[in-house]
């Protein structure tokens, strides 16, 4: 939920995270990945201590329960449900049978 209010931004820092996620050993290992893309540490605690961020979370897990999911991971592959730890061949399976509708 970080930079919230830049979603260019929060999608690079996502990437960077992710690729680099086995290098995250603490939180300023966090706060070097927002400078890196750019991001400001004042702007993230400011959406922090405004709720903004809590906001975020509480609407995502209102659309997750919407959507009839009640734990992680959880997929939505165009309107087909997909909860669990799922085989490739599950995807492979949903995604042809889409396609042919």
């Amino acid at each position: 939920a970080l930079l919230i209010s830049d979603k260019a931004k929060a999608q690079k820092f996502y990437k960077v995270a992710y690729e680099n996620q086995d290098q995250i050993a603490s939180e300023k290992d966090v706060w070097e990945i927002l400078k890196k893309v750019g991001g400001s540490k004042a702007k993230v605690e400011a959406e922090i201590k405004k709720g903004v961020v809590a906001q975020r979370i509480n609407d995502d897990i209102k659309e997750h329960h919407k959507l009839g999911f009640n734990g992680t991971p959880a997929y939505m592959i165009n309107g087909v449900a997909l909860m669990g730890a799922q085989e490739p061949g599950a995807f492979s399976s949903v995604i042809e049978r889409v396609l042919k509708k």
